[in-house]
């Protein structure tokens, strides 16, 4: 454990070099910015990026204090992975075929020439670093974790040197997907920054690891989820036509090839909105690729990435509720180790890291604010169900728990739930006794009521991008 230590040292110091539910007359301090316009939108064209978008950042108001006689002290939370690089080379490499064979055959125009040293300049940061986290992934990882420990630090204090009888420990799972380790190990570097001061002090007391046992709940896909999500899918078939109906090309591809025979612009139009969405989430010094499309080109690619992910992740009629259920062993996993950590009182937080699709059919599962929209246009995804919002990179929610100093209070476990850092509410018929702050009780058995028998098999899915 103390080269596990030192290791999250050194990361370190590489790295530092809401909203309105549903129910009625609930209002909390600060809203999470959960829905947008077109026009606000297209005035922020790195939201068009949907899971692409780098994470924004904690809220500035400080939370909601607790009820009076309430202290934190456990918390869980599943946390996506931080800003990462394409999943693969192959958009990279495919963008710059493409355009040197256009160089080759001389039907480039003079802004697709200039195209190419910006694409090559990405190529030569990025190749061999596919699926992997970058620095901006780490950096927001580390500041996740911090800002965590300094809000909550009556619940770590708990992991301090001290009475050993009393002493709780931390345990932290993520993903066997590399990038998911990483944001782990950067998340926990930032937790025990809180705490510099007396450096080590959370290590000693963490059981860290990623384990292909625990994809069970962190990466689960149901066999009804992999039915839905596959190529074969019936709605794949509407999704190919939407995608060609609703990318006009006309100006991108003008304005690239003087002759674009043999081209597969469609393809061709959506890797390069990948890599420009992507800009954010990588640090590569001098390449700018903010010229290529137009806000309203952008918006396009984004409704059909938007489209997919709707059904596949969220409250989409057409998915008849098959993403939600395939996040019961996640959600079930959260409620028992809830349950258990209150028992034992032995556990301070339950940390997972994991991947956005899982987050997303999480929340849906939940019917945190505005996860559970349902619109049967798919013209109209975009705007009922905005992922930008719900699952930018590092994307988390974190269930905050809170107890009582009287025990023989019937509230004595509330519980305050955070997206992305902000306060947030059900859409549910369920109401918080004060502000953000649900009874623990009601909330578990609100969420049980959502879990079925999704057909664990007890193997995650190992295949993710």
């Amino acid at each position: 454990m103390k080269y596990y230590a030192v290791a999250l040292f050194s990361t370190l110091l590489l790295v530092m070099s809401s909203c309105r539910a549903k129910a009625p007359k609930v209002e909390i301090e600060h809203e999470y910015p959960v829905t947008l316009t077109e026009e606000q939108l297209l005035a922020q064209p790195h939201l068009l990026g949907g899971i692409y978008a780098a994470y924004p950042g904690a809220p500035e108001e400080d939370l909601t204090p607790a009820p009076a006689g309430y202290e934190a002290f456990y918390i869980s939370n599943y946390n996506r992975h931080g800003s990462r690089y394409q999943p693969s080379d192959a958009r990279y490499v495919n963008t710059l075929k493409r355009l040197q064979d256009g160089h080759k055959r001389g039907v480039l125009t003079e802004y697709g020439e200039s195209l190419i040293p910006r694409i090559q300049l990405l190529c030569d940061s990025c190749l061999g670093h596919g699926g992997q986290l970058s620095s901006v992934g780490v950096e927001q990882l580390v500041g996740i974790g911090a800002r965590m420990g300094r809000n909550f630090r009556e619940v770590f204090a708990q992991t301090m040197p001290g009475d050993k009888e009393r002493r709780k420990f931390v345990s932290a799972r993520a993903s066997v997907v590399p990038r998911c380790g990483a944001s782990m190990n950067a998340f926990c570097a930032g937790l025990e920054s809180t705490y510099f001061d007396c450096f080590p002090a959370l290590a000693p007391n963490a059981v860290v690891k990623t384990d292909s046992a625990d994809m069970a709940y962190i990466a689960y896909d149901s066999p009804d989820m992999k039915a839905l999500s596959s190529r074969d899918a019936p709605w794949q078939k509407d999704y190919d036509r939407f995608k060609v109906e609703h990318v006009n090309r006309d100006r991108f591809i003008q304005a690239i090839f003087k002759d674009a025979t043999g081209v597969d612009t469609l393809n061709m139009a959506i890797d390069l909105y990948w890599l420009v969405v992507g800009m954010q989430d990588v640090d590569v010094p001098g390449c700018d690729l903010s010229d290529v499309f137009t806000p309203e080109e952008l918006l396009q690619c984004y409704q059909c990435v938007n489209y997919r992910m709707y059904i596949c992740n969220a409250n989409c009629p057409r998915s008849n509720n098959i993403p939600a259920q395939s996040a019961s062993t996640l959600l079930k996993n959260i409620i028992e180790s809830a349950d258990a950590a209150i028992a034992t009182d032995t556990i301070a937080a339950h940390l997972r890291f994991g991947h956005d699709s899982n987050l997303l059919r999480l929340i849906t599962a939940m019917h945190l604010h505005n996860a559970v929209n349902a619109e049967s246009d798919p013209s109209k995804y975009w705007q009922a169900w905005q992922e930008y919002t719900l699952s930018p990179m590092a994307a988390n929610v974190q269930l905050i728990f809170y107890r009582s100093s009287n025990p023989s209070n019937p509230s004595s476990v509330l519980v305050r739930i955070l997206l992305n850092e902000y306060e947030t509410l059900l859409d549910a018929d369920l109401q918080p006794i004060q502000n953000c702050f649900y009874r623990w009780s009601e909330l578990k058995a609100f969420w049980q009521r959502q879990i079925v028998d999704n057909g664990a098999d007890g193997l995650g899915t190992v295949n993710i991008q």
